[in-house]
């Protein structure tokens, strides 16, 4: 039998063997949904909102979307055409994707209600990456006190916190723990330190550890709750935590009312809030406003405080009424 398979071979050289291979290629399937809020207000041919930059692939994406239609569809066709475009933003030139979108509530979105578009970039293998949980891990680290090595005294209460993750998200704190404004006792291990924290409310302090750790407010449905975000925005504003002032002033904007606009007004003008001053400007030109308010033992201090207020006031009624008529 070997004889008879090498004279077949020497019969005829020409015969190679078959031979065969295999390429594999690899992918992933990501979604995005990209969600456009008032969507009956972009009108016009050529008007476009993007979304945020967003991964997938390795590379990174954009969505760009026309709801009447590119520059280039006709004018008397624009009502019928909404465009959308997956955009690369970064990656290989040559990056290959299948992709296609999915519009949501079209008819609602015509009516103000939001429109979700949803990308899907389609391939073999299939990634979900959870959401980060920084905040959670970083919110129970202050709950837990783990690891904690300096401990500030407000009033009668003791928080424990840590000197790191202060100093990252405070100049103040940076220079009070490490730097020249350096007030720290050392406790009796010789490892913690200990500060005292005059004038200021223990509520308020609690808040602010609460947005250095989450980067958010807590939430607060007390009845006290302009008060305390009053207190919040006095405490920001010590530390130099201006977005966290700036939040608290986006919230005393839409708490005004009669009793607490002077007091509100006066803290505006303490620590430069243009537009919740603005705010509280407004809300005293409406009719009846002004004559309730200063009714109320706040509006004395603030006079009195700040007599110019006085004239911005009048100013701020005069117009109104003008502009009623």
């Amino acid at each position: 039998m070997a004889g008879d398979t090498n004279s077949s071979s020497s019969a005829n050289p020409s015969l190679l063997p078959a031979t065969s291979s295999r390429c594999l290629m690899h992918g992933i399937t990501a979604t995005h949904d990209y969600k456009v809020t008032n969507f009956s207000l972009l009108v016009g041919i050529g008007q476009v909102v993007a979304s945020s930059t967003f991964s997938a692939g390795g590379c990174d994406w954009s969505i760009r979307f026309f709801p009447d239609g590119y520059d280039e569809t006709p004018e008397e066709e624009a009502a019928s055409f909404t465009a959308v475009y997956l955009c690369l933003v970064a990656g290989p030139a040559v990056t290959r994707v299948k992709f296609k979108f999915t519009l949501l509530d079209d008819k609602a979105s015509r009516s103000g209600a939001p429109c979700l578009i949803q990308t899907h970039t389609e391939d073999d293998a299939v990634i979900e990456v959870p959401e980060s949980v920084l905040r959670h891990d970083l919110t129970r680290m202050l709950r837990d006190g783990a690891g904690a090595d300096v401990t500030f005294v407000v009033g009668d209460r003791f928080f424990r916190a840590h000197r790191y993750v202060l100093a990252a998200r405070s100049m103040v704190f940076k220079a009070q723990l490490f730097g020249a404004m350096k007030e720290a006792q050392q406790g009796g291990d010789g490892a913690r330190c200990v500060i005292k924290v005059d004038d200021m409310d223990p509520a308020a302090f609690a808040g602010l550890l609460h947005y250095i750790y989450t980067d958010s407010l807590a939430d607060d449905c007390t009845a006290g709750r302009v008060v305390a975000a009053q207190h919040l925005l006095v405490a920001a504003d010590r530390y130099g935590l201006d977005r966290l002032r700036m939040l608290c002033e986006a919230r005393l904007c839409g708490w005004i009312d009669v009793q607490s606009v002077a007091t509100t007004l006066a803290l505006a003008e303490r620590h430069q809030c243009v537009k919740l001053r603005e705010a509280c400007l407004r809300f005293l030109s409406w009719p009846d406003m002004l004559r309730a308010a200063m009714k109320t033992e706040g509006f004395g201090h603030l006079i009195a405080s700040y007599p110019s207020v006085a004239s911005d006031i009048l100013d701020k009624v005069v117009s109104a009424r003008v502009d009623d008529h």
